[in-house]
């Protein structure tokens, strides 16, 4: 947590433990568009100091979590509707046993479906994340 504290932020107080100094911890999720279909999501970890006696609030550490790519498709409302109502179908269709590998199986005919009936393209996890090893 050191190497993320936000240097000369806080007050003068920040030190003197009788002052009666308040803390807060956010946490959110930003997300950014990178192309047409692909977005960037990251989670951003926030600690504030509030000190009473300067009635003020400062930040005093900030960390991002590594980023993710999704599927733009995923956080529209009707895409995700399009998407549950495919998987749904591909599970059905899919007669394979839910073992090691079927990940595979599904996302190739999910994004077959997604294209060929609903004509969206869909990256599957595998093919975003490419260093990420999926079974």
């Amino acid at each position: 947590m050191e190497e993320n504290k936000i240097k000369n932020t806080c007050c003068q107080h920040f030190n003197d433990n009788s002052n009666g100094l308040i803390f807060y911890e956010t946490s959110e999720t930003l997300t950014s568009i990178i192309s047409k279909r692909l977005l960037e999501v990251k989670d951003i970890y926030k600690v504030y100091c509030y000190c009473p006696t300067c009635r003020k609030i400062f930040c005093i550490y900030r960390e991002e979590q590594p980023s993710e790519i999704e599927n733009i498709i995923e956080h529209i409302p009707i895409g995700r509707r399009i998407i549950e109502h495919v998987e749904k179908e591909v599970d059905s269709l899919l007669d394979i046993p839910k073992e090691l590998g079927y990940c595979h199986a599904f996302w190739d005919l999910k994004e077959k479906i997604l294209l060929n009936e609903f004509g969206l393209i869909w990256y599957s996890p595998s093919v975003i994340n490419i260093f990420t090893c999926y079974d």
